[in-house]
């Protein structure tokens, strides 16, 4: 357990949280080590699919830069891809919430306001 300083200690050092107080020994449990690493690859090629896609040289030189010389640009072309389909969602969220909130200012104008202008 980390030692606290001075004035930070809370007189609970002998009591940790509950989900400290058993703390598997093994380093696979922990996630740690050579096994558990190989099982976790394993694990996210499970969730992952191969294929071929042709990028514009100057996209993947871009994210080869981003990455650096030990980073995988791959990985961070899929999570650009996870970002971009996720604000796609919200994006599209909010339009049909603007579109009812759009619609309900106009049925609340009394006859003969102009209508609400569209965004």
């Amino acid at each position: 357990m980390l030692a606290r300083s001075g004035n930070m200690s809370s007189g609970n050092e002998s009591n940790p949280p509950e989900e400290y107080r058993e703390v598997p020994e093994d380093r696979e449990t922990l996630g740690r080590g050579p096994d558990a690493l190989r099982k976790r690859l394993q694990q996210a090629a499970k969730r992952k699919q191969q294929l071929t896609i042709r990028l514009d040289a100057d996209i993947v030189e871009r994210f080869k830069q981003l990455a650096g010389p030990d980073g995988s640009y791959q990985t961070l072309i899929n999570r650009a891809l996870h970002e971009w389909l996720e604000a796609q969602s919200v994006g599209g969220l909010l339009r049909t919430e603007l579109e009812e909130l759009r619609a309900l200012v106009q049925a609340l104008k009394p006859e003969g306001d102009s209508p609400v202008p569209p965004a």
